[in-house]
């Protein structure tokens, strides 16, 4: 049985640029990714000045291609997409006071991202409707055509290396070798612009087409609509099952729920 509690809504933050990704550190910071820069917060929803978005970013990274962000916590990194710089991915220690470029030359336009326990990236190619999966020394392992599928929104690897690609209508589940093993669904037609698994192993899915966020338990089974929300809900993350917060689609704010 689910342990998740209603969630209510603690705060709301609001940002200068459009909000692409977010998500948390293990100490709790929120990493909020915009098109042309980071910003992180504290626990009270108080911006970090010069952290990422300042003293340690790439000098010419190019601004306006930022979209999505991914904490590696096995390997002690955050890797940034930026589609407008071809093929490269933004890479920061967790203390956010170095970076690197990855050469990511099986991806030319990567899109979201996620990190492997033993440091691979999973990709998806905005320009080729493609999913990658590559090691950090630009060695491809699989590749997939997503492009019968739909758009692909958001991309999510757990704790266990399973990895969830939010599609146009569904969240397709695949294993470490590019195998699918699953397929979240519910009874009613669902548009899914996030997902995020926690520690529990349980699933959240924001549902774009009726507002509100989907739970799902370890075997991909659904277990009930979370919350229902006023607006359109996109990415997501969630901090040590307490906290949950949400982009809100059209705007530049984020929705901070304790759970």
């Amino acid at each position: 049985m689910s342990v998740i509690k209603d969630p209510t809504l603690l705060r709301e933050m609001e940002t200068s640029k459009e909000i692409t990704d977010i998500e948390y550190l293990d100490n709790g910071q929120l990493i909020v990714c915009m098109r042309d820069g980071l910003e992180v917060y504290d626990d009270n929803g108080q911006q970090i000045d010069h952290y990422l978005s300042h003293h340690c970013q790439p000098v010419n990274i190019n601004y306006g291609g930022l979209c999505g962000v991914s904490v590696g916590r096995n390997v002690g990194n955050i890797v940034v997409t930026d589609w407008n710089v071809t093929g490269y991915l933004h890479i920061y220690d967790t203390a956010g006071d170095s970076w690197i470029y990855n050469r990511c030359s099986v991806c030319q336009m990567p899109q979201y991202v996620g990190i492997t326990s033993d440091g691979c990236y999973v990709v998806s190619g905005y320009n080729d409707s493609k999913l990658y999966m590559y090691t950090s020394r630009d060695v491809k392992l699989w590749s997939i055509d997503m492009s019968h599928d739909g758009w692909v929104c958001d991309v999510f690897v757990d704790n266990n290396d399973i990895i969830f690609v939010c599609l146009d209508h569904k969240v397709v589940v695949y294993d470490k070798n590019g195998k699918q093993i699953s397929l979240l669904s519910t009874n009613t037609e669902i548009v899914p612009r996030g997902v995020f698994v926690d520690k529990n192993r349980e699933i959240f899915v924001s549902d774009w087409k009726n507002n509100n966020i989907l739970l799902f338990d370890k075997h991909y089974k659904f277990i009930k609509s979370l919350i229902n929300l006023d607006y359109k809900p996109r990415k997501l993350s969630l901090y040590n099952n307490k906290r949950l917060s949400v982009i809100r689609y059209g705007d530049n704010k984020v929705y901070v729920y304790k759970i």
